[in-house]
């Protein structure tokens, strides 16, 4: 079992478009729809993060993002929906205890997009994925760590040391953004816990890995909010009734102990929120806004959250 840390990857700062580290070639691939499945167009971007567009319920038109991303003006497709002020809804586990997602509204119902479908059977091993949403872009070439694992903290270096016991490889990352597209297969399901802004959230979530096959996806810093989304066939056999739903949204990542910050490297893992598992409290928290103990104090949290980049150990996940 793989010792992993989970580290929030949102970063809050003036609004730039990010993109999932995408694994072969020079890192430069999938940034149009073309071949992402019907999930695409709904990913747009919040506070620096990502967030997925839900669709119209009774009068008013939905977000959907990581708590510690919380609301704000959404832009997909190139366009602004403002956020409207009071309306950002913290969604629960079925003990009440809070998870790290929220809903909030937008202004505006953008263009030609129907209501997402959100998945509702419960997710098993080998789901085949598409993952997308505004994290940092990669460098065009692989880099080889080598690890010197009998150190506490561990220490990573990319030159070779006689003595040292393990090479990893994977990618750092650039400053440079564009929203992106991979692919990857659901590995499992796990609940993970970890504090944002001194609240410990429990999240149910499924599990990707990082592999080096070409076009495989990892979650990376700006990440947080973004979607995962699968093809329901529909049991029908014909694709004509096929679909896509969400099946995650991004919240952190799993990284090996000391780990060079704002990199992936091969056996990384991403965590998304389970949404079959909250489904139903989505459902719920979207009708008119009315008064909730789960309405958030925006400001608060808002002001609060833009200091959160912290990291925390990961309960045994895989």
């Amino acid at each position: 079992m793989l010792p992993r840390y989970l580290l929030l990857i949102c970063l809050f700062v003036t609004m730039e478009a990010r993109a999932v580290v995408v694994s072969g070639t020079n890192g430069t691939i999938n940034t149009t729809g073309t071949n992402a499945g019907g999930g695409w167009d709904y990913v747009g971007a919040v506070n620096g993060a990502s967030g997925i567009h839900l669709g119209a319920y009774n009068g008013g038109y939905w977000v959907l993002t990581a708590r510690h991303v919380n609301a704000g003006n959404f832009v997909l497709s190139g366009s602004t929906y403002n956020y409207v002020a009071g309306t950002v809804v913290g969604i629960t586990n079925p003990d009440n205890s809070p998870t790290d997602l929220v809903v909030f509204r937008i202004d505006a119902q953008p263009p030609t997009l129907p209501n997402l479908a959100l998945r509702s059977a419960p997710v098993t091993g080998s789901t085949g994925v598409k993952m997308m949403g505004y994290g940092l872009n990669r460098a065009a070439d692989k880099t080889t760590w080598y690890v010197e694992t009998g150190t506490t903290p561990n220490v990573w270096s990319t030159t070779t040391t006689p003595g040292w016991d393990v090479q990893r490889d994977g990618y750092t990352t650039v400053n440079s953004y564009t929203k992106r597209w991979g692919d990857n297969t659901i590995s499992g399901t796990t609940t993970i816990s970890y504090s944002v802004s001194g609240t410990t959230m429990n999240v149910q979530t499924i599990v990707t890995d990082f592999n080096d096959v070409p076009g495989e996806a990892q979650g990376i810093l700006g990440d947080s909010g973004g979607g995962v989304f699968d093809l329901n066939t529909n049991g029908t056999g014909n694709p004509r009734d096929d679909y896509w739903e969400l099946t995650g949204s991004i919240v952190t990542v799993g990284t090996y102990p000391a780990q060079p910050s704002n990199t992936a490297v091969y056996n990384d893992l991403t965590y998304a929120a389970n949404i079959s598992q909250y489904r139903t409290a989505i459902l719920n928290a979207v009708p008119e806004p009315r008064v909730s103990g789960l309405i958030l104090l925006a400001g608060a949290i808002f002001a609060t959250s833009r200091r959160m980049r912290s990291r925390t150990r990961e309960p045994a996940a895989r």
